[in-house]
């Protein structure tokens, strides 16, 4: 058609499962007897192989010009499998489905036979096969498996895992856990490896409030128009501390995340007094007020903005959501005999699943740029099934990142310190900040020799910043650490948490773990009003409702133990709280004291049975 020549060769890379349809009828015809070779993103199934068996010019085979071609044997790889037709049967061969992911096994394999992993976790990603193939997947967090969610259609990513896989024990995990909890660092880690494309534009300031600095973040980000930005907290998940902005609204909206009170002493005996009165905070979650809370009570000296990112438009009950897309996976050592070569990291991935979780509302016109239709966050929405396509096209995306990213040798505290104080040197409160979170994720397989260490390297080198509330947050982490470092020292404690408390007063972490301590002493009612100025600065902390509930127990407060407990179970569904309350709802039928009133209900023995079922 045209005049063109007839080509002599013909190419198909990646057809998606609608391309059949899509290419013109004389194209068909110009290429119907012309060799076509097809690449996919995967093995054909043995259906489609039966059926394209007859037709085949080349069986297929995995394609030495793949990107992930030094992976051994990759589920998911772009262009990772050729094989060739004549033209006529070029709509058969572009009608290839991904194969699905197999159901996790009805019985779980005995322990023995479990494959074991060194890591599992979960990538947050924006997803839309609509734009450009760099910008189609941006990574917005990660996670360690143990502790994520998995509800309703992520439900067989958990099964999967629990069922076949086994954590290794390994050692030193303190740099996984670094990658997976925050996302200043994951990012870095993910840019230093080449993999930026996968990354929204992303800036990072000290958590301090100037006159310039909105100009500061938006030019940065090279905003303008109506572009949208999001303001996170390195270190948070559960959305909480997320905000998406408009340029317009952003200097606002600074100003209202990090000017502290006039007097924040005054200001957390009063939110105190609160929750003492309502055993809640009687904050919704998600709310502007329950976020500024989240920014003033943060250990991390920094804050980052990212540009927008939008996924494709999914539907649920007929309605249209810009979902964010979970992928869990699991890290595997490679057989010493795959180890070998400079460019072959030393474990491999192994994909356990993926889910769109929807946001709180659906979009409408004019709101794609509303904070409830872009942000997801735990039961919102609910969530969804995602395409196979679309998985292997994601998972292929990331195949190559993941055993790079997690490709972490062995390092002393002195390779740890030059690292980071290269990366941040214009910013040493950030690089001395990781350095002590380095030493705090040894702390549960190390010693304390060693934990100390990365301490006293991390002070030297925040002795280098600059004065400022960034570095009081740093102080505050610093010391707090050194309180569970020398917590056999009462006396050295006891300074480091006056210490901890006076460079950052509304530190939500230092309160509960003084009210851990004065638990442990056996002092119920201080111990209660630190876990109240906790919870009043952090509302979506579990420990403190767990805490509080304890001691009201233990006081036979039974009806403050209940509506306590109740308030954690709304925000943390958990057999702890549960339990509280089964405990609760027993003594109250009982018909015990409570305060003036006696409860003897017929139907408050019924529901502690439920509890404690």
């Amino acid at each position: 058609a045209g005049g063109l020549a007839r080509p002599d060769l013909v190419a198909v890379l990646m057809p998606s499962p609608d391309a059949a349809g899509s290419i013109p009828q004389h194209v068909l015809d110009s290429v119907e007897g012309v060799p076509t070779v097809v690449s996919t993103r995967f093995a054909l199934s043995s259906s489609d192989l039966l059926d394209l068996h007859s037709h085949m010019l080349l069986r297929q085979v995995r394609n030495p010009f793949s990107a992930c071609r030094e992976a051994a044997s990759p589920a998911h790889d772009d262009n990772g499998w050729i094989f060739a037709v004549l033209g006529k049967h070029l709509t058969k061969a572009c009608g290839v489905e991904v194969p699905e992911m197999a159901p996790p096994p009805k019985k779980p394999y005995a322990k023995k036979e479990k494959k074991p992993v060194v890591f599992w976790g979960i990538l947050d990603i924006k997803f839309d096969p609509s734009k450009p193939v760099m910008d189609r997947v941006k990574i917005l967090e990660a996670g360690d498996g143990r502790t994520s969610k998995f509800t309703l259609a992520g439900k067989a990513i958990k099964e999967r895992y629990d069922s076949t896989y086994r954590l290794e024990e390994v050692g030193d995990l303190s740099e996984y856990d670094l990658i997976s909890s925050d996302k200043k660092y994951l990012h870095d880690e993910i840019q230093e490896r080449g993999y930026e494309h996968l990354l929204p534009s992303q800036a990072h300031f000290p958590r301090e409030y100037t006159e310039h600095l909105a100009w500061k973040v938006k030019k940065e980000l090279g905003l303008s128009g109506d572009d949208a930005l999001v303001l996170k907290l390195c270190n948070r998940t559960r959305a909480a501390g997320v905000l998406l902005v408009s340029p317009e609204e952003l200097d606002e909206k600074l100003r209202l995340l990090l000017e502290l009170p006039p007097d924040p002493e005054r200001w957390l005996e009063e939110q105190r007094m609160v929750v003492e009165r309502n055993n809640s905070t009687v904050l919704q979650t998600g709310t502007e007020e329950e976020n500024q809370r989240h920014w003033w009570s943060n250990e991390h000296p920094i804050f980052v903005a990212e540009r927008c990112c939008n996924s494709m438009h999914v539907a649920s009950q007929g309605k249209l959501y810009d979902g964010t897309l979970r992928v869990a996976f699991a890290l595997r050592r490679r057989p010493p005999t795959q180890q070998g070569g400079e460019r072959r990291p030393p474990v491999a991935v192994e994909w356990l699943g993926a889910y769109w979780k929807l946001p709180k509302k659906p979009i409408r016109p004019g709101s794609e740029r509303r904070h409830e239709c872009v942000i997801s966050a735990a039961r919102t929405s609910g969530s969804l099934p995602v395409d196979p396509a679309h998985c292997s096209e994601v998972y292929a995306a990331l195949g190559g990142l993941l055993p790079r990213l997690f490709d972490v040798r062995s390092r002393s505290v002195q390779e740890h310190a030059a690292i980071l104080e290269r990366r941040y040197h214009q910013l040493p409160v950030l690089g001395a900040y990781f350095m002590a979170r380095c030493g705090a994720a040894k702390h549960s397989n190390r010693s304390e020799q060693i934990v100390g260490t990365y301490l006293k390297q991390a002070e030297e080198m925040g002795a280098r910043a600059p004065p400022g509330l960034a570095k009081r947050c740093f102080s505050s982490f610093l010391e707090r650490w050194q309180c569970i470092v020398h917590a056999k020292d009462p006396e050295r404690v006891t300074q480091c948490l006056a210490s901890s408390k006076e460079s950052m007063r509304l530190n939500a972490n230092i309160w509960y773990l003084s009210g851990v301590r004065l638990f442990q002493f056996g002092q119920g009612d201080a111990a209660a009003d630190d876990f109240r100025r906790s919870l009043a600065l952090d509302p979506d902390f579990k420990g403190p409702y767990t805490y509080l509930g304890a001691v009201f127990l233990r006081g036979g407060r039974w009806s403050d133990a209940l509506d306590v407990s109740e308030a954690g179970q709304a925000r943390h569904p958990s057999p702890h709280f549960q339990y509280h309350m089964g405990v609760a709802l027993a003594y109250l039928a009982g018909g015990s004291a409570d305060g003036d009133a006696w409860s003897a209900e017929p139907w408050l023995s019924e529901r502690a049975l439920e509890c404690l079922q």
